[in-house]
């Protein structure tokens, strides 16, 4: 039986592990799928990210206006083509990155919530959730989305138990950029307050 003692460290050594269990199912996921055509050349809302991303880029972003869908994505894109180039590895490293990202904070929500036991179980399931695994090969702000979730619900746990005026400025913060992934996020907000 663990004390308060020992949940208030975070065992570096299981985290890592977790953390390289996303990445690696991740990219042996990339892997196997590498050759399909839906993941070389995506269509449908994939491809609209990418163009509109392209058209911010190449300075014709304006075009867009009023945004027919959340504007965060696009711009993230734009930027990533901008630095790294076009072509299918860049957008699914910032998945990757904002699945570690997840990984990390549903470990740390669960240290918070339940224990170590209940972060390694949760961070576990996460790290080889099928739903979170297939979207980091998409090219769609879902992984970014989830990840942006999450750190809004851990900042709200840590909050709950530490009020200070950073965490709620930080609770807002995370609102804003998950409502300009999913503007549904909205409805959220009478609980940041």
């Amino acid at each position: 039986m663990s004390s308060g003692k020992n949940t208030k460290r975070v065992p570096s050594i299981e985290l890592t592990l977790l953390v390289l269990l996303t990445i690696v199912v991740r990219v042996v996921y990339w892997l196997q799928v590498r050759d399909e055509a839906w993941f070389l050349a995506p269509g449908m809302d994939p491809e609209f990210y990418l163009k509109w991303a392209a058209d911010i880029a190449n300075g014709g972003g304006s075009s867009y206006l009023p945004f027919p869908r959340a504007p965060l994505y696009p711009y993230l894109l734009a930027a990533i083509q901008t630095l790294f180039g076009k072509g299918w590895l860049p957008p699914r490293l910032l998945n990757l990155t904002a699945d570690v990202i997840s990984t990390v904070l549903v470990f740390h929500a669960g240290l918070r919530l339940g224990g170590l036991k209940a972060a390694r179980y949760a961070a576990l399931l996460f790290a080889v959730s099928g739903a979170a695994v297939y979207y980091s090969g998409e090219i769609l702000m879902t992984s970014l989305a989830a990840a942006a979730t999450i750190g809004l619900v851990y900042s709200l746990i840590t909050f709950r138990r530490s009020p200070r005026v950073i965490g709620a400025v930080l609770s807002g913060i995370l609102l804003g950029v998950l409502s300009l992934f999913r503007p549904n996020a909205l409805i959220l907000l009478p609980f940041t307050l």
